[in-house]
């Protein structure tokens, strides 16, 4: 491969992360960390991309050698790195909407109007689907719109209970009194253990994108690309309740002796995480 080649490579690896970024909806798509473009990079190329094989040592680097591409800004940390091409040479097809509730990755949320018209059977309102292929909650039981299809209360209490006896066999004895409580008392996911609170969630989601996907196959329509929305996990890490729990963190640290400093466990990969991140700011 010539090295003329090699840079075309390596500008195809750039467009096409930042495609990634405009196909998961990102309003900010043209401008992103570099920590999250390397990782999108990383992720299409099975992590097999290094940036010696550009003949340098760092990702910024790495960047240095697309400036009419990419504009990298040093000022903030990690940098930000802006897309300069055009739009119109980045690929326009977007992710695959998945065809199974399987195929649902961790970092796939059902869109907001439509998890809502599912799971909202104690509110009385009607959910259909309005010409913008929104769906909207109505008071009129007999509107022409098509209905899309909330569960009932019956159909809520078979999810929590098909959940409840998957996990009961392999839940830990220190959290059946929980897993138990959740069930019985209908309390809500807050109460079961962390664990146990992501694979309900999980759970929960599958069960609402099979509901979509079977009635909008009744309705001879397909899944719309816009059904699932893709957060990354730098906007996972980036939501309201993960923020306060890391100013905690942060506060709680700030206050620690340094005995009680040598004590604390830090989690692999989060070192490993903030070394990367050293790295590629440099």
């Amino acid at each position: 491969m010539t090295e003329a080649d090699i840079h075309d490579e390596g500008r195809r690896l750039l467009q096409d992360a930042f495609s990634r970024g405009r196909a998961i909806g990102r309003a900010d798509w043209r401008r992103i960390r570099a920590t999250v473009l390397k990782n999108w990079i990383l992720d299409a190329t099975n992590r097999s991309f290094d940036e010696r094989r550009w003949g340098v040592e760092t990702f910024t680097q790495f960047l240095g050698l697309f400036p009419d591409v990419v504009r990298v800004d040093s000022s903030v940390h990690p940098p930000m790195v802006e897309l300069l091409s055009e739009e119109e040479e980045l690929p326009a097809e977007g992710l695959p909407t998945p065809e199974t509730a399987e195929q649902l990755s961790r970092f796939d949320q059902i869109r907001r109007d439509l998890w809502i018209a599912v799971l909202d059977f104690s509110s009385g309102l009607t959910y259909v689907m309005d010409a913008d292929g929104e769906a909207i909650g109505v008071r009129d039981s007999n509107d022409p719109r098509p209905h899309l299809p909330t569960i009932d209360r019956e159909v809520w209490s078979k999810w929590r209970q098909a959940f409840y006896q998957a996990q009961l066999p392999r839940t830990p004895d220190r959290w059946v009194p929980a897993l138990q409580g959740w069930l019985s008392e209908g309390l809500p996911s807050a109460s079961l253990p962390a664990p146990l609170r992501g694979q309900w969630n999980g759970e929960l989601k599958r069960d609402v994108f099979q509901r979509l996907r079977t009635w909008f196959d009744q309705q001879g329509l397909p899944v719309p690309e816009t059904a699932i929305v893709t957060i990354t996990p730098d906007q996972a890490s980036s939501t309201p309740d993960v923020r306060r729990l890391r100013e905690f963190a942060h506060q709680t640290i700030e206050g620690m002796t340094r005995a009680e400093l040598e004590m604390l466990q830090l989690p692999l990969n989060a070192v490993l995480r903030a070394q990367r991140d050293r790295r590629v700011g440099e």
